[in-house]
Protein backbone atom coordinates (compact mmCIF):
# COMPACT_ATOMS: atom_id res chain seq x y z
CA UNK A 1 0.00 0.00 0.00
CA UNK A 2 1.42 3.48 -0.78
CA UNK A 3 1.05 6.21 1.18
CA UNK A 4 -1.32 7.81 -0.71
CA UNK A 5 -3.64 5.17 -0.56
CA UNK A 6 -2.84 4.49 3.32
CA UNK A 7 -4.16 8.18 3.73
CA UNK A 8 -7.40 7.46 1.57
CA UNK A 9 -7.65 4.40 3.76
CA UNK A 10 -7.35 6.33 7.04
CA UNK A 11 -9.68 8.93 5.73
CA UNK A 12 -12.81 6.60 4.85
CA UNK A 13 -12.17 4.80 7.84
CA UNK A 14 -12.57 7.95 10.23
CA UNK A 15 -15.36 8.94 7.95
CA UNK A 16 -17.24 5.53 8.49
CA UNK A 17 -17.00 6.34 12.14
CA UNK A 18 -18.07 10.06 11.86
CA UNK A 19 -21.07 8.33 9.40
CA UNK A 20 -22.04 6.06 12.10
CA UNK A 21 -22.22 8.91 14.54
CA UNK A 22 -24.62 11.07 12.16
CA UNK A 23 -26.84 7.89 11.81
CA UNK A 24 -27.22 7.43 15.68
CA UNK A 25 -27.66 11.10 16.19
CA UNK A 26 -30.47 11.21 13.38
CA UNK A 27 -32.40 8.57 14.83
CA UNK A 28 -32.26 9.89 18.42
CA UNK A 29 -33.58 13.46 16.95
CA UNK A 30 -36.52 11.52 14.99
CA UNK A 31 -37.46 9.30 17.75
CA UNK A 32 -37.60 12.41 20.33
CA UNK A 33 -38.59 14.57 17.97
CA UNK A 34 -40.34 12.93 15.39
CA UNK A 35 -41.45 9.38 16.32
CA UNK A 36 -44.04 9.04 13.91
CA UNK A 37 -41.44 9.63 11.03
CA UNK A 38 -39.22 7.37 13.24
CA UNK A 39 -41.35 4.57 13.06
CA UNK A 40 -42.08 5.00 9.34
CA UNK A 41 -38.40 4.03 8.64
CA UNK A 42 -38.53 1.87 11.37
CA UNK A 43 -34.96 2.86 12.55
CA UNK A 44 -35.10 0.57 15.63
CA UNK A 45 -34.49 -1.97 13.45
CA UNK A 46 -31.15 0.25 12.15
CA UNK A 47 -28.73 -1.80 14.85
CA UNK A 48 -29.87 -5.58 16.51
CA UNK A 49 -30.55 -5.56 19.89
CA UNK A 50 -28.26 -8.18 21.34
CA UNK A 51 -25.50 -10.66 20.86
CA UNK A 52 -27.24 -13.45 19.07
CA UNK A 53 -28.80 -10.94 16.49
CA UNK A 54 -25.23 -10.07 15.51
CA UNK A 55 -24.35 -13.55 15.11
CA UNK A 56 -27.74 -14.10 13.19
CA UNK A 57 -26.48 -12.35 10.11
CA UNK A 58 -28.84 -9.33 11.32
CA UNK A 59 -30.79 -7.64 8.01
CA UNK A 60 -31.03 -3.84 8.62
CA UNK A 61 -31.46 -3.26 5.01
CA UNK A 62 -34.62 -2.15 5.12
CA UNK A 63 -34.10 0.82 7.41
CA UNK A 64 -30.53 1.45 6.30
CA UNK A 65 -32.72 1.97 2.34
CA UNK A 66 -34.91 3.73 4.06
CA UNK A 67 -32.48 6.14 5.73
CA UNK A 68 -30.85 7.12 2.41
CA UNK A 69 -34.01 7.66 0.99
CA UNK A 70 -34.60 10.14 3.54
CA UNK A 71 -31.21 12.02 2.93
CA UNK A 72 -31.34 11.67 -1.24
CA UNK A 73 -34.89 13.14 -1.21
CA UNK A 74 -34.11 15.51 1.10
CA UNK A 75 -37.96 14.55 3.35
CA UNK A 76 -35.91 16.31 6.05
CA UNK A 77 -37.72 19.55 5.02
CA UNK A 78 -41.18 18.39 5.26
CA UNK A 79 -40.18 17.81 9.15
CA UNK A 80 -39.59 21.75 9.42
CA UNK A 81 -36.84 20.80 11.89
CA UNK A 82 -33.58 22.90 11.60
CA UNK A 83 -31.87 20.55 13.44
CA UNK A 84 -32.57 17.81 11.25
CA UNK A 85 -32.21 19.31 8.04
CA UNK A 86 -28.75 20.52 9.13
CA UNK A 87 -27.51 17.28 10.30
CA UNK A 88 -28.97 15.64 6.98
CA UNK A 89 -27.06 18.16 5.05
CA UNK A 90 -24.07 17.23 6.95
CA UNK A 91 -24.66 13.54 5.98
CA UNK A 92 -25.04 14.25 2.41
CA UNK A 93 -22.01 15.91 1.93
CA UNK A 94 -20.16 13.10 4.07
CA UNK A 95 -21.65 10.41 1.66
CA UNK A 96 -20.35 12.05 -1.40
CA UNK A 97 -16.85 12.94 -0.04
CA UNK A 98 -17.02 9.24 1.12
CA UNK A 99 -18.18 8.05 -2.11
CA UNK A 100 -15.45 10.12 -3.94
CA UNK A 101 -12.31 9.20 -1.81
CA UNK A 102 -13.56 5.34 -2.35
CA UNK A 103 -13.79 5.85 -6.36
CA UNK A 104 -10.21 7.47 -5.72
CA UNK A 105 -8.88 4.74 -3.63
CA UNK A 106 -9.84 2.72 -6.55
CA UNK A 107 -8.48 3.84 -9.15
CA UNK A 108 -5.14 4.53 -6.93
CA UNK A 109 -5.13 0.59 -6.30
CA UNK A 110 -6.14 -0.31 -10.35
CA UNK A 111 -3.54 2.18 -11.37
CA UNK A 112 -0.32 0.57 -8.84
CA UNK A 113 -1.18 -3.11 -9.49
CA UNK A 114 -1.38 -2.34 -13.20
CA UNK A 115 2.16 -0.39 -13.07
CA UNK A 116 3.22 -3.58 -10.97
CA UNK A 117 2.14 -6.32 -13.35
CA UNK A 118 3.81 -4.14 -15.93
CA UNK A 119 7.14 -3.87 -14.42
CA UNK A 120 6.86 -7.82 -13.21
CA UNK A 121 6.76 -8.24 -16.99
CA UNK A 122 9.22 -6.21 -17.99
CA UNK A 123 11.39 -7.38 -15.17
CA UNK A 124 10.47 -11.45 -16.77
CA UNK A 125 11.11 -10.37 -19.75
CA UNK A 126 14.81 -9.11 -18.98
CA UNK A 127 15.65 -12.14 -17.19
CA UNK A 128 14.90 -14.16 -20.12
CA UNK A 129 16.42 -12.26 -22.77
CA UNK A 130 19.63 -11.74 -20.60
CA UNK A 131 20.09 -15.27 -20.43
CA UNK A 132 19.00 -15.76 -24.19
CA UNK A 133 21.63 -13.58 -24.51
CA UNK A 134 24.32 -15.56 -22.76
CA UNK A 135 23.55 -18.89 -24.78
CA UNK A 136 24.14 -16.41 -27.51
CA UNK A 137 27.57 -15.07 -26.38
CA UNK A 138 28.84 -18.23 -25.78
CA UNK A 139 28.34 -19.41 -29.31
CA UNK A 140 30.07 -15.90 -30.40
CA UNK A 141 32.90 -17.02 -28.76
CA UNK A 142 33.13 -20.19 -29.96
CA UNK A 143 32.77 -21.91 -26.68
CA UNK A 144 30.55 -24.66 -28.13
CA UNK A 145 30.42 -27.37 -25.33
CA UNK A 146 29.06 -24.47 -23.43
CA UNK A 147 26.89 -22.68 -25.33
CA UNK A 148 24.72 -26.19 -26.57
CA UNK A 149 24.74 -27.02 -22.72
CA UNK A 150 23.14 -23.30 -22.40
CA UNK A 151 20.81 -23.84 -25.38
CA UNK A 152 19.64 -27.30 -24.30
CA UNK A 153 18.63 -25.64 -20.37
CA UNK A 154 17.02 -23.22 -22.03
CA UNK A 155 14.63 -25.03 -24.42
CA UNK A 156 13.66 -27.12 -21.47
CA UNK A 157 12.19 -23.79 -20.01
CA UNK A 158 10.95 -22.64 -23.25
CA UNK A 159 9.64 -25.56 -25.84
CA UNK A 160 8.64 -24.60 -27.96
CA UNK A 161 11.58 -21.67 -29.39
CA UNK A 162 12.41 -21.36 -33.32
CA UNK A 163 15.53 -19.13 -32.36
CA UNK A 164 16.51 -21.08 -29.72
CA UNK A 165 16.20 -24.45 -31.82
CA UNK A 166 18.15 -22.31 -34.79
CA UNK A 167 20.75 -21.64 -32.98
CA UNK A 168 21.15 -25.01 -31.33
CA UNK A 169 21.90 -26.49 -34.93
CA UNK A 170 24.74 -23.94 -35.50
CA UNK A 171 26.66 -24.80 -32.61
CA UNK A 172 25.72 -28.36 -33.27
CA UNK A 173 26.75 -28.22 -36.78
CA UNK A 174 30.12 -26.62 -35.14
CA UNK A 175 30.45 -30.12 -32.89
CA UNK A 176 30.64 -31.78 -36.35
CA UNK A 177 27.06 -33.31 -34.83
CA UNK A 178 24.99 -33.34 -38.17
CA UNK A 179 21.76 -35.43 -37.04
CA UNK A 180 21.75 -33.11 -33.99
CA UNK A 181 22.10 -30.08 -36.05
CA UNK A 182 19.52 -31.19 -39.02
CA UNK A 183 17.10 -32.20 -36.19
CA UNK A 184 17.09 -28.53 -34.39
CA UNK A 185 16.90 -26.81 -37.94
CA UNK A 186 13.47 -29.53 -38.55
CA UNK A 187 11.98 -28.06 -35.92
CA UNK A 188 12.92 -24.32 -36.33
CA UNK A 189 11.06 -25.53 -39.89
CA UNK A 190 8.15 -26.78 -38.27
CA UNK A 191 7.94 -23.94 -35.64
CA UNK A 192 8.20 -21.42 -38.38
CA UNK A 193 7.25 -23.07 -41.68
CA UNK A 194 8.19 -19.63 -43.51
CA UNK A 195 12.18 -19.65 -42.06
CA UNK A 196 14.18 -19.05 -44.84
CA UNK A 197 17.58 -19.53 -42.87
CA UNK A 198 16.87 -22.55 -40.95
CA UNK A 199 15.74 -23.94 -44.11
CA UNK A 200 19.12 -22.91 -46.21
CA UNK A 201 20.65 -24.44 -42.85
CA UNK A 202 19.02 -27.40 -43.51
CA UNK A 203 19.53 -27.91 -47.15
CA UNK A 204 23.51 -27.30 -46.57
CA UNK A 205 22.98 -30.79 -44.07
CA UNK A 206 20.78 -32.72 -46.23
CA UNK A 207 23.30 -31.26 -49.50
CA UNK A 208 26.72 -32.61 -47.68
CA UNK A 209 24.86 -36.57 -47.77
CA UNK A 210 23.48 -36.16 -51.12
CA UNK A 211 19.54 -35.73 -50.07
CA UNK A 212 18.90 -34.27 -53.04
CA UNK A 213 15.21 -35.63 -52.77
CA UNK A 214 14.50 -34.61 -49.17
CA UNK A 215 15.86 -30.92 -50.14
CA UNK A 216 13.64 -30.19 -53.10
CA UNK A 217 10.56 -31.57 -50.77
CA UNK A 218 11.42 -28.92 -48.29
CA UNK A 219 11.97 -25.93 -51.07
CA UNK A 220 8.71 -27.05 -52.07
CA UNK A 221 7.32 -26.61 -49.37
CA UNK A 222 8.38 -23.32 -48.54
CA UNK A 223 7.82 -21.69 -52.13
CA UNK A 224 4.26 -23.00 -51.37
CA UNK A 225 4.23 -20.78 -48.45
CA UNK A 226 6.29 -17.67 -49.96
CA UNK A 227 6.27 -17.89 -54.11
CA UNK A 228 7.77 -14.81 -54.25
CA UNK A 229 11.37 -15.63 -52.52
CA UNK A 230 13.73 -14.63 -55.33
CA UNK A 231 16.77 -16.79 -53.05
CA UNK A 232 14.59 -19.86 -52.41
CA UNK A 233 14.07 -20.27 -56.32
CA UNK A 234 18.10 -20.10 -56.41
CA UNK A 235 18.23 -22.33 -53.63
CA UNK A 236 16.05 -25.02 -55.01
CA UNK A 237 17.77 -24.21 -58.52
CA UNK A 238 20.93 -25.85 -57.16
CA UNK A 239 19.44 -28.65 -55.49
CA UNK A 240 17.80 -29.81 -59.14
CA UNK A 241 21.24 -28.83 -60.76
CA UNK A 242 23.28 -31.20 -58.49
CA UNK A 243 20.20 -34.02 -59.21
CA UNK A 244 20.75 -33.73 -62.75
CA UNK A 245 17.80 -31.84 -63.58
CA UNK A 246 19.24 -29.32 -65.57
CA UNK A 247 15.84 -27.91 -66.90
CA UNK A 248 14.37 -27.78 -63.68
CA UNK A 249 17.45 -25.65 -62.41
CA UNK A 250 17.47 -23.27 -65.67
CA UNK A 251 13.41 -22.38 -65.01
CA UNK A 252 14.30 -21.77 -60.78
CA UNK A 253 17.24 -19.58 -62.25
CA UNK A 254 15.09 -17.83 -64.53
CA UNK A 255 12.39 -17.02 -62.10
CA UNK A 256 15.52 -16.22 -59.09
CA UNK A 257 16.18 -13.96 -61.64
CA UNK A 258 12.66 -12.51 -62.23
CA UNK A 259 12.50 -11.83 -58.50
CA UNK A 260 15.35 -9.69 -59.00
CA UNK A 261 18.34 -11.46 -57.92
CA UNK A 262 21.00 -10.61 -60.27
CA UNK A 263 23.36 -14.22 -59.74
CA UNK A 264 20.14 -15.87 -60.76
CA UNK A 265 20.49 -14.55 -64.41
CA UNK A 266 24.13 -15.42 -64.96
CA UNK A 267 23.35 -19.01 -63.58
CA UNK A 268 20.44 -19.43 -65.95
CA UNK A 269 22.06 -18.42 -68.99
CA UNK A 270 25.08 -20.58 -68.29
CA UNK A 271 22.62 -23.38 -67.92
CA UNK A 272 20.35 -22.31 -71.08
CA UNK A 273 23.60 -22.63 -72.92
CA UNK A 274 24.62 -26.31 -71.41
CA UNK A 275 20.46 -27.66 -71.92
CA UNK A 276 20.68 -25.97 -75.88
CA UNK A 277 24.36 -28.28 -75.91
CA UNK A 278 22.51 -31.04 -75.36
Amino acid sequence: MTRVEGLLFTMLLVMVLGWFFCVNRLSHQLRDRHPDKYDEMRLAEMSPRNLLEWLSRYDNSRPAMALLGFLWRREDAELHDSGVSRLSRVMRWLFCVYIGLFLTLVVEFVHRTTGDIASWGRGTVTVQQQRREGAFRLQREERWAEAVARYDQLLREWEPDTELHYYRGGVHWKLDHPDQALEDFRRAIELEPTNFQAHRSADRLLSQRQRWDEVLDMWNAYLARMPADAEAYFERGGANFHRGDLAAAQADAAHACRLGKAEGCVWEARLKSRVDSK
